[in-house]
């Protein structure tokens, strides 16, 4: 049942995520082209950008894909939130928990599709300005340029820019699933006050991230006081000034890509037991 759940919220949401998409890549596309052309190109009265008539049109199909982008990212996040708020929480909910379906696995499919159309959304903006650069004269150059930092980053780290991006990409994966998650339980919250629901959820945002910042900041403060205080301070230092630079970095990320993990686990719990125990769609 989980999986036509997903297969339907895909194909919900699709008819909203396609055409933004195809509208990236086609302004990409005519974008990177007019750039190109406006480097080769030599209109009369041009200088080395194809004259003022490419360069007003490049600049401007440059602008509308970078606003194109910035709505598909937008979108990415308003309507994981919005479908999961409308269809739950909402009217749409009545008929959604008539469903042989556990609210484990509405909460699920939802998130699993809003973080799958948030990394293509991602993936697809990488893409775009990855075309856009290297359509620039001298493209060539900058492909140089990257060659040699990522030489330099080797050297300097031990390990090839392959494996920093491959723990950022996990790292942005747990990140995205842990604020809608984040998200879906302040919105279970709200909805405890069906009269002010939207409201409500707001507040319980605003107030669980000033608690999540009070309690980071005490804990870097209790930890740091107790790590003096035993000495592991000073133990901890020398590994850390041996170790190779990579593996510190990977542990770091590693680190807070733990502690994500965990709220990812109890905001899924809080949620699943709000909507199990506590729904209330008066």
């Amino acid at each position: 049942m989980l999986a036509k759940l997903i297969k339907h919220e895909f194909k919900a949401t699709a008819c909203i995520f396609l055409p933004i998409l195809g509208t990236v890549l086609v302004l990409t596309g005519a974008a990177a082209l007019t750039v190109k052309l406006g480097g080769i190109l030599v209109l009369p009265g041009g200088t080395g950008w194809g004259g003022p008539v490419l360069g007003l049109a490049s600049g401007l199909l440059c602008l509308l894909t970078f606003i194109a982008m910035m709505a598909m990212m937008t979108a990415a996040v308003v309507v994981t939130i919005q479908r999961f708020y409308k269809n739950l929480l909402g009217d749409e909910g009545y008929l959604m928990f008539t469903l042989p379906v556990t609210p484990a696995q509405h909460i699920t499919a939802k998130l699993a599709v809003g973080t799958v159309w948030t990394l293509l959304s991602l993936a697809l903006a990488v893409l775009a300005a990855a075309a856009l650069i290297f359509s620039i004269p001298g493209a060539a150059e900058n492909g140089m340029t990257l060659a040699r930092f990522s030489a330099a980053f080797r050297a300097e780290m031990g390990t090839g820019l392959w494996m920093p991006a491959a723990v950022m990409l996990v790292l942005f994966i747990i990140g995205t699933v842990n604020t809608y998650l984040q998200l879906y339980m302040c919105m279970a919250i709200g909805g405890q006050w069906p009269t002010s629901r939207l409201g409500a959820s707001i507040a319980a945002y605003f107030i669980l991230n000033f608690g999540l910042q009070m309690l980071t900041v005490a804990g870097m403060l209790v930890s740091g006081v107790v790590l003096a205080a035993t000495g592991a301070m000073d133990a901890l230092v020398p590994v850390v000034e041996h170790a190779a630079p990579a593996a510190v970095m990977c542990a770091v990320m590693g680190a807070v890509g733990a502690v994500l993990l965990v709220g990812c686990v109890i905001y899924f719990c809080i949620t699943r037991w709000l909507l199990t125990k506590r729904l209330n769609l008066a």
